[in-house]
């Protein structure tokens, strides 16, 4: 199978691989929720074919480190990057963040499973972030 969808068909031959320009989303955005327990900021950087995020909670320690992103069009013959993810792996806890763009803010829904026994639920995080100026 090569397509779920009719939406997975290209309208346009395409040659080699896609390329979903990360740029208006590349620097530091902040959380709207200033007493937030989650993401307080991040960064979006590229370093030549790799788009990173790194993340931070409000206070030190909190620097969760960098994580590679996927990057997602709005549709197969699109460049124009509407969303991405990201995966951490925190050892007691991993983290799947799914992110999207809407009206210049970043949404983020933060999925948290934790892997340590510890009987904590897992959960979600979902929260609103805008451009640092």
């Amino acid at each position: 199978m090569q397509y779920t969808r009719t939406g997975d068909i290209p309208q346009a031959l395409h040659q080699g691989a896609s390329s979903i320009d990360p740029t208006p989303f590349l620097g530091t955005w902040v959380n709207s929720n200033a007493d937030t327990t989650g993401i307080h900021r991040f960064t979006l950087e590229r370093r030549d074919d790799v788009v990173t995020i790194h993340a931070f909670g409000l206070n030190a320690p909190f620097d969760w480190g960098e994580a590679e992103v996927t990057l997602f069009a709005g549709s197969v013959d699109s460049s124009k990057m509407v969303a991405f993810n990201a995966y951490y792996d925190f050892g007691f806890m991993e983290t799947y963040l799914g992110c999207n763009s809407n009206e210049g803010l970043i949404i983020i829904a933060a999925y948290n499973r934790f892997k340590d026994g510890s009987g904590r639920s897992n959960y979600i995080c979902r929260e609103f972030y805008y451009r640092e100026s």
